[in-house]
């Protein structure tokens, strides 16, 4: 009745829910960054310079096991 075909319908309602949809997006990641670096992230003391740098740890268990003695961060090694 419109004249509009139904990809143009379509087109149009999601132009209408993008910002929504971005939004979600955003906060999503930024929720999960936080959990992540919470969950995985490590201060540690390179051997090679004596500096803390942060580790990104794939697994916590990984991470207790290892006591970082003699750990060196991947630009001092």
């Amino acid at each position: 009745m419109s004249g509009l075909s139904m990809v143009d319908i379509l087109k149009a309602g999601l132009d209408k829910l993008k910002p929504d949809t971005e939004a979600s997006y955003e906060r999503g990641m930024s929720e999960g960054y936080r959990i992540g670096k919470e969950e995985f992230e490590v201060l540690a003391q390179c051997s090679a310079c004596g500096k803390p740098h942060l580790s990104v740890v794939g697994d916590l268990k990984a991470a207790a096991a290892q006591t970082w003695i003699g750990w060196s961060a991947k630009g001092c090694r």
